[in-house]
């Protein structure tokens, strides 16, 4: 059947639809997607009212967008990408309200170059977690910066209007800030402060929830929240999140967001979100039910579509149910879902001054750049962190991990987490001896003899073996490996010193810990501070200053409060550890083997 054909039939059963009270109408794009939206919009340009005509479509264009969704999401191609872990916050802060409490009053906004020399970007920083969202519904708007003049500027959010003088673009659905100046500007004032309006509404309980990839079908509970995970596909999970009571009544439209999922790889990485679709069977049929009413209408009445946004809004807080599916960007071997239950919330309203610094990472230069802290905030999942110093070499052999990465058609490797306190690692390399395997018509093993010294290479410094695909024949592809490879086991040595009594080549200015590398080698120390209560204190940033040579001559590290005493941790002495390992190993999708005369395709 053609397109055209498709679309006739879709507008017959329209009009037999609307003859008939629309009993037999068909819910829109269960099938043949595309054609039924086409055939829907022309329908709706027989109408003669224009903002009939407007509602209508921005009805039809949600539609087809959220059915189009599992479809787009499913078609796309992926390659694994990684974010940072995405639960810390749970672990540093685990109550909501001082969770909130450290990130409206702990943000910061770093200054850099734009697009040319006449913008300056400014980006946020958040104590949280520097690459991720609050863990609560939050709204946040900055409207307005202060000059190191004492000019204050306006925030516009309309990119075509250009303000005379400087200009400051701001974006209402991200951090994104721009500072622009005019071409022929002489002096150029530095912002110094951000100000901004925010709302969070702070859930009576943030709660995690944790599956692998097995568990599918299997549900968690805990008080009156529970998450059952529905389906786990190879980069996406699907689950379903019940909260026993409803939402409370003073929670704002747009703080219906009662969990997050996240997924991490075979390497406990944290996967890059690729799309969502966060819409049920029963939410869509109401969407479908709205669009059937409103290609009723014969004119536009504003009463008329009130009362369906009001119909929507009383759906979403009636919901005692929320489904959600998450494509990410990477193979799933574990699921997090962070768990909201707002069945009580406090709401908070902040006004925001937030400071602006000019962040390096690398200074060419010895000055030491001031960056006071905003706020007090503490960690209170270090001091456990920490105690993983003092693990045996039996525990420190039961953290080890292994996983294996086709980096590309001609190379892949295998890589070890040795399970030690911070992963130090150690340059050298092995002689180690691997054996690789492939795999015969019956799916057992064969010793592949015979490999080219050449074929891998064991990195200590890395803690990875690396192999050649070039190097194994199509007949003798390597299906799985085993050996022995050597790690690092650490040896730490702790030191505590009050902000008072610093041992030469450290020093306390205000919240900033300067480190003179030439007496604590970065490669061996790592430094945390407490303040006056005995509390581990959040890191802010840190900076390594560079002399005249472009080597680096030392480290600051700037802290959420006043440190009154360090804690230095020494990399004394590194023991090998030698790991036994087996694994099955994943070739590329187009992989590049030796062959006679045939070219693969990863070797085009």
């Amino acid at each position: 059947m053609t397109t055209r054909r498709i679309a006739l039939t879709i507008l017959l059963i329209l009009a037999l639809s609307l003859g008939a009270g629309w009993a037999s109408w068909p819910y829109l794009f269960e099938e043949n997607i595309d054609e039924a939206r086409v055939a829907a919009l022309e329908h709706v340009d027989t109408l003669r009212d224009e903002q009939l005509k407007a509602e209508i479509r921005e009805q039809i264009s949600s539609l087809f967008y959220m059915k189009n969704r599992a479809r787009s999401l499913s078609d796309r191609s992926y390659r694994a990408r990684y974010i940072d872990d995405q639960t810390v916050i749970l672990r540093q802060i685990p109550d909501p309200h001082e969770q909130a409490r450290a990130w409206l009053e702990g943000t910061f906004f770093d200054s850099r170059p734009g697009v040319d020399d006449a913008v300056l970007a400014l980006s946020s920083h958040s104590p949280l977690s520097r690459n991720s969202e609050p863990q609560f519904p939050y709204s946040l708007e900055w409207h307005s910066a202060t000059l190191d003049n004492g000019q204050v500027l306006e925030a516009t959010y309309d990119v075509s209007i250009r303000p005379e003088g400087i200009g400051l673009h701001a974006s209402r659905y991200s951090n994104r800030i721009e500072l622009i100046y005019p071409k022929d500007l002489e002096s150029r004032p530095a912002p110094v402060t951000m100000h901004g309006e925010a709302k969070s509404a702070i859930p009576h309980r943030i709660m995690l929830f944790r599956f692998s990839k097995y568990d599918a079908g299997i549900t968690q509970r805990d008080g009156n929240l529970s998450v059952k995970l529905l389906s786990v596909g190879e980069n996406y999970a699907e689950i379903e999140v019940t909260n026993r009571l409803l939402p409370a009544e003073s929670l704002p439209d747009w703080a219906h967001k009662p969990f997050e999922i996240h997924a991490q790889d075979q390497t406990n990485r944290y996967l890059a979100l690729l799309g969502s679709i966060k819409v049920d069977r029963a939410e869509m049929r109401l969407y479908e039910r709205q669009l059937q009413a409103a290609l009723r209408q014969k004119s536009y009445s504003e009463s008329f579509f009130n009362e369906q946004r009001s119909e929507r809004l009383a759906f979403k807080r009636n919901q005692r149910k929320y489904y959600g599916k998450i494509y990410f960007k990477g193979q799933v071997d574990s699921i997090s879902v962070i768990a909201l239950d707002l069945s009580e919330v406090t709401i908070w309203e902040h006004t925001l001054a937030a400071p602006v610094y000019q962040l390096e990472s690398q200074v060419k230069s010895l000055d030491l750049r001031r960056y006071p802290a905003p706020t007090i905030i503490h960690d209170a999942s270090l001091e456990s962190y920490l105690s993983d110093y003092n693990i045996s070499e039996e525990e420190q052999r039961q953290r080890i991990k292994l996983y294996q990465h086709a980096e590309s058609s001609r190379t892949a490797s295998i890589q070890f987490d040795n399970g030690a306190p911070f992963n130090w690692h150690v340059g050298g390399s092995s002689s180690n001896r691997i054996n690789f395997y492939s795999r015969n018509e019956s799916g057992a093993r064969e010793l592949i003899e015979g490999i080219d010294k050449y074929a891998f290479r064991i990195s200590t410094l890395n803690q990875n073996i690396r192999y050649n695909l070039p190097s194994f024949s199509t007949n003798q592809r390597p299906a799985f490996a085993s050996g022995t490879m050597p790690l690092v086991r650490p040896v730490v040595k702790r030191f505590e010193y009050a902000a008072g009594l610093l041992p030469e080549h450290l020093e306390l200015k205000d919240n900033a810990l300067l480190i003179r590398l030439l007496g604590f080698p970065e490669k061996r120390w790592r430094f945390y501070a407490k303040d006056a209560d005995g509390k581990y204190l959040v890191r802010m940033f840190d900076a390594t200053h560079l002399g005249d040579d472009s080597k680096p001559v030392y480290k600051v590290l700037y802290f959420y409060g006043q440190p009154a005493s360090i804690d230095a941790y020494l990399l004394s002495a590194v023991h090998r550890l030698d790991y036994d390992f087996d694994i099955e190993l994943r070739e590329p999708e187009y992989p590049c083997y030796a062959s006679a005369g045939i070219k693969m395709g990863g070797c085009l």
